[in-house]
């Protein structure tokens, strides 16, 4: 109930009409005005205050002025005994309302987590939503208090079906590549072995990795952005895993997921844990692919080149801001997948198959020309690296 009420708004809300007077009029003093100011409370909020506070100071002497009872009788009023309990049943009456059981309430926290928990996440509106719920169905809503719990039953519930739930849409080999993610080392030299994604083993996790923003534009964080994308697509995930939720649920469960360490993540339910590393992959592989949009944008233009197995000419492989965008759509083994940051050629064997392969998938910016002499270092496997012009 609000409080701030001007001396003038009461009259609207607060005025009592002939059928109210018909109520007050067989009660005397106190015990009038208390019925009165339950009355009218009752009508605003469709509930009962559950203290004097409660009670707009404007509205309290509003009151006093129509029942024709002095300001200082409503210290007087009863708020435990039989008076009030018989009070609050003939007002529900007059309203046509009853109180509340613990059968609605649990009909209620099950209505919560079934219908509203999929597409809210404030508590706030929840609760008003249980209040609303009350006032249509003309039941006398909990006490604030138990509403809250309430709330907390019905997200608790609706959080464990959800997680439960999406574990069942995803297969055992991608709940073990899931688990991977945490308990695996995303860095073999044991760099940031003592950083927040540290795994026991040395090193960060594919999961600190993952969380990762992207770093300066340039081939390096081009480069980054490609494996990660495409150690998300391994894990394939389910096109629809999150489809009957809002998207607003599933970016707060990726944000939980950001916040935690992979040594919390271990010691979560595997149901919890496997829902908030997928809601993470979900929603970063969407992140990761329009960053490489931004990154390759960014970046200076480079090329590279290869010389087949067999010798002979130098093969263009790539060329502009696209090309190891483009290689990460077949993954990480093809084409540019073993290029890294400091522009070294794939340097397994069958590199005639490697520049085929990557031939494939590159774009090639027919509008520029090649520049052979800025930049150029000879690989030890026979390429050169043409960087940036």
């Amino acid at each position: 109930m609000r409080q701030d009420w001007e001396p003038e708004d009461p009259i609207e809300v607060w005025t009592l009409l002939e059928d109210d007077m018909m109520k007050v009029r067989n009660k005397s003093r106190a015990t009038r005005w208390g019925f009165a100011l339950f009355l009218k409370f009752f009508e605003v909020e469709a509930r009962f205050p559950e203290s004097a506070k409660e009670m707009p100071a404007a509205a309290v002497e509003y009151v006093a002025q129509q029942v024709k009872v002095p300001a200082g009788a409503w210290a007087d009023y009863d708020w435990q005994g039989d008076r009030i309990k018989r009070h609050r049943k003939e007002i529900r009456e007059a309203y046509r309302f009853r109180a509340n059981t613990e059968e609605d309430q649990e009909r209620l926290a099950e209505w919560l987590a079934a219908e509203l928990c999929p597409v809210e996440l404030s508590r706030e509106r929840l609760a008003q939503a249980v209040v609303a719920r009350c006032r249509n169905d003309h039941i006398e809503p909990p006490a604030p208090g138990r509403v809250g719990r309430l709330v907390g039953k019905a997200v608790k519930d609706f959080e464990a079906r959800f997680c439960r739930s999406r574990v069942e849409r995803i297969s055992h080999a991608t709940r073990s590549r899931l688990e991977d993610l945490v308990a695996g080392s995303g860095d073999e030299t044991g760099e940031g072995a003592d950083g927040e994604g540290a795994v026991s083993g040395g090193g960060r996790s594919h999961f600190a990795e993952l969380k990762d923003d992207p770093g300066a534009p340039g081939l390096e964080s081009l480069l980054s952005e490609v494996n990660k994308l495409n150690r998300v697509r391994r894990l394939e995930l389910p096109a629809d895993l999150f489809a009957d939720v809002s998207e607003k649920v599933v970016d707060a469960w990726r944000a939980r997921a950001s916040k935690e360490y992979p040594a919390n993540l271990e010691r979560m339910k595997p149901a919890r844990r496997l829902t908030l590393l997928a809601a993470l992959c979900h929603v970063r592989q969407t992140e990761i692919t329009d960053s490489q949009g931004s990154l390759s944008a960014a970046s200076p233009p480079w090329s590279l080149r290869c010389r087949p197995s067999g010798g002979g000419e130098l093969v263009d492989v790539g060329c502009g801001q696209h090309a190891a965008g483009h290689a990460a759509a077949s993954g990480p083994d093809h084409g540019l997948a073993q290029l890294q940051a400091r522009g070294d050629v794939a340097r397994r064997d069958a590199p005639q198959h490697r520049v085929e392969r990557a031939d494939h998938l590159v774009q090639q910016d027919v509008g520029r020309s090649l520049r052979r002499g800025a930049g150029q270092r000879k690989d030890e496997r026979g390429a050169e690296h043409v960087g940036p012009r």
